[in-house]
């Protein structure tokens, strides 16, 4: 059967294949397009599975709310060049609804479980944009909450997801920017480990047997240790005190991209 120009660019243009490959897919299935979109899709799982091996450094995290309930996913890449894709980029924004919408249980789960807009599984659809984006693409980790969740995304590079006892729109997203700026490391004094104070206390002994003037002192070393490590010590980009906030009992979480990826565990209940 001759393939002609219009089905190779209405199979390209359902699936994205270059012309060589969209071409070769209506050859071998007599130009059955149906047929041809699914050689295409066992290719690309086939070619996905090959490009497994290599180092995913880069990536976006995204975050989606509905209905109280509320998520935040972490998906990597190869380059930083993808990461600004598109088309990831909306893959990334999929995958946090459909945490927020199947509940998996973890990463694994998600894979398993079958998105409702194209009715495929999440690791099948994965595995077909690994084909045409042509880099590796890994579900490195996601969280998701249920109550009061607020959010706030730096550049697909830094993530807050905050969960508070009750709904203040205002507050939230004022506490989300200052989480994402200072990242602090715990949310009061109780969650501070002793082994951290007693280190931050040898620390500003050190600092004040360095420094002769009072003033400085105290100026200084006033609180230091909470004035770092504590969320309701410090203050928002507003210059409004967090600790005046009947904030009692939320949870957050910051995610930052970089070469080394870090993670800030503030408070679980």
């Amino acid at each position: 059967m001759a393939i002609t120009a219009a089905q190779v660019k209405e199979l390209r243009e359902k699936t994205g294949a270059g012309i060589m490959d969209a071409k070769k897919a209506l050859t071998e299935t007599d130009g059955d397009m149906e047929k041809a979109m699914e050689f295409l899709r066992q290719k690309g799982i086939a070619s996905a599975d090959k490009k497994m091996s290599r180092i995913a450094a880069e990536g976006l995290v995204a975050s989606y709310i509905e209905d109280g309930v509320g998520a935040m996913i972490e998906v990597n890449c190869e380059t930083d060049f993808v990461a600004k894709n598109p088309e990831f980029k909306e893959l990334t924004e999929n995958l946090a609804k459909q945490v927020v919408k199947a509940n998996p249980a973890d990463v694994d789960a998600l894979l398993a479980s079958t998105c409702p807009c194209c009715n495929m599984k999440v690791e099948d659809k994965i595995k077909e944009k690994i084909a045409k984006i042509g880099e590796k693409i890994t579900v490195r980790r996601f969280i998701r909450i249920e109550g009061c969740p607020a959010t706030y995304i730096h550049n697909g590079k830094i993530g807050v997801l905050m969960n508070t006892d009750k709904a203040d729109e205002a507050v939230q997203k004022d506490v989300c920017l200052h989480i994402a700026s200072a990242a602090p490391e715990f949310v009061s004094r109780n969650e501070i480990p002793q082994d951290v104070i007693n280190e931050e206390t040898r620390i500003e002994k050190s600092l004040k047997a360095e420094l002769t003037n009072s003033w400085l002192k105290n100026v200084l070393l006033n609180n230091r240790s909470s004035r770092t490590l504590m969320l309701q010590s410090q203050t928002t980009s507003t210059v409004t005190s967090l600790s005046n906030h009947s904030l009692v009992g939320y949870w957050a979480k910051v995610w930052k991209r970089e070469t080394t990826t870090s993670q800030k565990k503030l408070l679980t209940k």
